[in-house]
């Protein structure tokens, strides 16, 4: 997925007028999420994104641990910085994740999930515990 369909993805899902309101937000979500997960994650993570994406990552810090923070202060980090109502801030949290969960394979995906705690999964359009489940065989 390139930096437009990126965009134009994230756009789509959060309701905004313009690519440039979907870029700021993409830009802070992301870099709130790669503070949060380890320099390794982020490369994995960085390598399967737009190049805009990887960077709004941010830069890889070799040798730092992850912060160990739950998703009410990941919540209440990206509501600050977006200067957003908690609720405004989930929506905008939930239209970049989802397309980050586009844009890279189940493994990445998982093992992005998987270092994250609980409660971040539906923000990825994913349900709780970040598995998906194949729909039901059709009865005929």
């Amino acid at each position: 997925m390139d930096d437009t369909e990126f965009l134009s993805r994230v756009r789509e899902y959060g309701e905004y007028d313009s690519l440039g309101e979907a870029t700021r937000v993409t830009t802070v979500v992301l870099r709130k999420l790669g503070a949060r997960l380890s320099p390794g994650k982020v490369r994995a993570l960085g390598a399967q994104l737009s190049p805009l994406a990887r960077d709004a990552l941010g830069p890889i810090e070799d040798g730092r641990a992850a912060p160990d923070y739950g998703i009410e202060e990941f919540r209440h980090r990206i509501a600050q910085a977006l200067d957003a109502h908690p609720t405004t801030a989930e929506w905008d949290t939930s239209a970049v994740l989802a397309t980050v969960a586009q844009a890279v394979d189940d493994n990445c995906l998982h093992t992005v999930l998987g270092s994250l705690p609980e409660g971040f999964a539906p923000l990825f359009g994913r349900p709780r515990n970040g598995v998906s489940t194949p729909p039901p065989p059709e009865m005929g």
